[in-house]
Order: structure tokens, then C-alpha cells, then sequence
């Protein structure tokens, strides 16, 4: 992680799961120059999550392991995580910045999300 990445992480972190749900649309390219209702906008972050899920679920989960890497001490610290869970999605091809959907991945639970036993 970059240093000057940490500031951004620490923004988004303080973010709750609809805050973060609520940012995915302006990224989307199929709601450029939509106009929302404030339930709309969150309603539309979620169908975007979910439109993502297996994706991102194949890419962090499966192929990256979480489940094995999460004990480790290096990603104790969330920030940390953030960024090492961006770079993993950042190889899947979407228009959403990696650091938003992995501080969202982060809120919602990664144990959860991957199932970790």
C-alpha cells in the first residue's frame, strides 16, 4: 500500500454499508446522469453489489484464499486489509474503484461473505 492511499482507506472506513452502497451508482456507467431519490440511489448500490457478488466472491475468496490469510497479522490492521483486498479486485475489470468495494466487502463482513469456517 502507498502511503498516500491510507487517508482515502481511513474516509472510506468511516463510511457505514448503506454510505458505501450509496456511492456505487455514480460509477456505473449505466446510471451516468441518473438523478436519485436518496432510497433510489441505495436500492441501485445494492442491485450493483449484487450484480458483482460471484465475481468478487471467485476473486477474494477462492482464488485469493481469505479464509487462510485471515489470521495473519498483517491484515489485522483494517486498513491494511482494504488495501490488500483492492489489489486483489483490482485485476476483475469494473468501473467501481477497487478501495470503495473492498472497504464495503470489509463493512459487510469478508468471514461472512467467503463463509470462513
Amino acid at each position: 500500500m502507498k502511503e498516500h492511499e491510507r487517508p482515502k482507506i481511513e474516509e472510506l472506513l468511516r463510511l457505514d454499508v448503506d454510505g458505501l452502497m450509496n456511492l456505487l451508482p455514480a460509477y456505473d456507467p449505466q446510471y451516468e446522469h441518473t438523478m436519485f431519490a436518496p432510497q433510489g440511489q441505495l436500492q441501485a448500490g445494492r442491485e450493483i453489489f449484487e450484480r458483482l457478488k460471484k465475481q468478487l466472491h471467485r476473486c477474494v475468496c477462492i482464488e485469493w484464499k481469505y479464509c487462510e490469510k485471515k489470521k495473519s497479522d498483517k491484515y489485522q490492521d483494517p486498513v491494511l486489509l482494504v488495501a490488500s483486498v483492492a489489489d486483489v479486485i483490482a485485476t476483475v475489470s469494473m468501473s467501481i474503484p477497487p478501495f470503495v468495494i473492498a472497504t464495503l466487502l470489509f463493512k459487510i463482513g469478508l468471514s461472512s461473505f467467503c463463509e470462513c469456517k
